[in-house]
């Protein structure tokens, strides 16, 4: 009885003179039990051990169900991470696109703001020109209306000078007239003088 209470104990220990018993397979260690235990302690030592192995196998079950869980977890988790990595290539290349439509729309921005620079530099020397020759239009304005005056004036002294000179010419006339009266009327005087003269010279010679 105590070889065999030593047995069993080597046996709970795990070990005996033939080896590393906890690396054996349960039925060879129920053939060891049943080679030194009488029926009742083989009874007993097969309950146990099968309830190890029934525990076992529930443990190992339970086991490979975290296993199981883990590993489908891990390949959502993968399957996750591709997804994450898709959608960070996806992003980093709409990134990439934004920037360039953005240097892009830079360039364009830059490029109008250019052109609308340049256009208003045109358009305010437009305007100034514009402006110069508006000045320019109202001084010749301002000229012509003086010019206008001044004609407006010369036609009028000029009026005057006609109505002057007919009015002269008028006085000319009737004094060409008048001379041209007396004057006949002078030489019809010298006329009849002469005659005068020439019939008192005829008189005297015939006397």
């Amino acid at each position: 009885m105590a070889i065999k209470n030593e047995i069993v104990n080597s046996i709970d220990l795990g070990d005996n003179e033939i080896g590393n018993i906890s690396t054996w397979s349960i039925p060879k260690m129920i053939s060891l039990a049943k080679s030194i235990f009488c029926s009742n302690d083989f009874a007993m030592v097969e309950r146990k051990l099968l309830a190890r192995k029934q525990k076992s196998k529930l443990e190992i079950e339970s086991l490979e169900q975290v296993k199981d869980s883990f590993s489908y977890k891990f390949e959502e988790e993968g399957l996750e991470k591709m997804g994450f990595a898709n959608n960070l290539r996806k992003c980093k290349k709409e990134l990439e696109d934004t920037r360039d439509e953005v240097s892009r729309l830079r360039e364009k921005v830059r490029g109008r703001g250019k052109f609308a620079e340049e256009k208003y530099k045109r358009l305010l020397e437009e305007v100034e020109s514009m402006y110069e020759k508006e000045h320019k239009i109202i001084d010749l304005i301002s000229k012509n209306c003086k010019l206008e005056n001044e004609k407006a004036k010369t036609e009028s002294n000029l009026e005057i000078l006609r109505k002057r000179f007919e009015e002269l010419d008028k006085r000319v006339s009737c004094f060409e007239t008048n001379f041209s009266t007396l004057q006949d009327e002078d030489d019809s005087k010298n006329n009849g003088i002469v005659k005068e003269i020439g019939v008192s010279e005829n008189g005297r010679l015939k006397s």
